[in-house]
């Protein structure tokens, strides 16, 4: 079944901002006590856990080299250590807590939305998670990424492969009321059929792939990935762009350019973005890129663009 969806914007343009809610003071919990292990111990094994949207990148002598959002700069460990040290005694920030807004308004669901997941959850399984997050081999030629909330969200190798560094265990499934289709004897793959919940903010996201849509709830992050290439490449002569995302590979994996409508439910603010990049996403529906975070979704992303997050909603079809 094809749900329609009125589109509000036009592709590629934005509507003007409701409201710029600035919430750097939501923040709670002094990491003085915490900062110095954050980089400490990492000069020879990726940490899960890093620098909210930083990249890691390891040369041919093994050697790490750390790269910050705004900042073109490569630093060896020495200086990154400085860096981050620096960083968390400035800002009082909590690692496990960088969600900026858990006060969001929670703007009603589109009812063509809503028909949609009634649908998808009264004739097909629905799936529950259990995300953690795990440090791949050190290898020469890797690039390592983390998120807008500091999470390890995608290593590649030197060939641009995509490793490993997340274990996803299938933990619950439920079956509707008169269900008669088979029974789940093997976790499903992405884009399949179904409602998938996953990461400590219960993320949420609804498949039809008889419609080729897909819908998600759930935290919005940012990452660092303007100039890089995505995993499908990207709109700007083969990389990605401002306007390009990535979408949760485990789950759900959509063509190359497909636009996503995504609004934030703390401000009511809709953009369009693009799919041409993939990450883990341990605990987030999508990852942006930080320009358009700041730019066009009004969320402050700190020092230096290090981090910024939101409750969202996000749709597409193809």
């Amino acid at each position: 079944m094809k749900f329609k969806f009125k589109r509000i914007l036009p592709l590629g343009v934005g509507l003007t901002s409701i409201l710029f809610v600035s919430v750097l003071n939501n923040f709670a919990s002094d990491l003085n006590s915490y900062h110095s292990e954050y980089v400490m111990n990492y000069k020879t094994e990726i940490p899960v856990t890093f620098v909210p949207t930083s990249i890691i990148t390891i040369d041919d002598n093994l050697d790490f080299h750390y790269h910050f959002a705004g900042d073109k700069r490569s630093y060896d460990y020495n200086a990154a250590k400085s860096i981050v040290d620096e960083f968390f005694s400035n800002n009082n920030l909590d690692i496990n807590n960088f969600i900026q807004d858990n006060n969001f308004a929670d703007y009603p669901i589109e009812p063509e939305f809503q028909e949609m997941k009634d649908y998808v959850k009264s004739n097909y399984p629905s799936y529950k998670y259990k995300t953690t997050i795990i440090s791949p081999e050190v290898e020469a030629g890797m690039i390592i990424y983390y998120d807008g909330m500091g999470n390890l969200t995608k290593a590649v190798d030197k060939n641009n492969n995509i490793l490993d560094t997340l274990k996803n265990e299938l933990v619950d499934v439920t079956y509707p009321e008169g269900y008669t289709g088979p029974r789940i004897e093997i976790e499903p793959t992405y884009n399949e059929d179904g409602t998938y919940t996953w990461g400590s903010s219960n993320n949420t996201l609804t498949i039809s792939n008889e419609g080729k849509q897909g819908l998600s709830e759930g935290v919005v992050t940012q990452y660092s990935g303007v100039g890089l290439v995505g995993a499908d490449g990207g709109s700007v002569d083969g990389k990605l762009g401002i306007t390009d995302c990535a979408t949760p590979m485990n789950y759900s994996r959509p063509p190359a350019g497909t636009p996503v409508y995504l609004r934030n439910l703390t401000t009511d603010h809709a953009e369009y973005v693009y799919k041409w990049d993939v990450g883990r996403l341990p605990d987030a529906i999508i990852d942006i890129q930080w320009q358009q975070m700041e730019n066009e979704y009004g969320v402050p992303t700190g020092p230096n663009h290090t981090y910024g997050s939101f409750k969202g909603r996000a749709f597409y079809s193809y």
